[in-house]
């Protein structure tokens, strides 16, 4: 009987460990994925905005072709792909140890910032 009480407590104990492990990891990789939705929303988006803005006038004025106008329209249209996919992974990984944990994160989060 004490040897099963003690397999019991080892297996707990290396199920804490995993479950320990698995909000680790979807820490750190909601925080990689917010760090890069930030950078996407607050510069790389701008930045291909403005690129699209003067591919645009560029392109109505005669000082660039089509095709470049495209490449810069599908640039930008690839920083919004990034920043939503990225955005998504947050969300995922958010609420991915709200159910390891049981805790409200974003609710918790929202709450540290006030």
């Amino acid at each position: 009987m004490r040897r099963m009480a003690e397999a019991s407590e080892q297996g707990a104990g290396e199920a804490e460990l995993l479950v320990t492990y698995d909000i680790r990891e979807a820490y750190a990789l909601a925080e990689r994925a917010r760090e890069t939705f930030a950078l996407f929303r607050d510069a790389l988006i701008p930045q291909t905005r403005a690129a699209l803005a003067g591919a645009e006038i560029s392109y109505g004025v005669g000082k660039a072709n089509f095709s470049d106008y495209i490449l810069t329209f599908e640039a930008c249209l690839r920083a919004k792909l990034r920043e939503a996919e990225d955005f998504s992974e947050y969300e995922k990984q958010v609420a991915r140890i709200t159910m390891l944990t049981g805790a409200d994160v974003k609710k918790a989060r929202e709450e540290s910032h006030e």
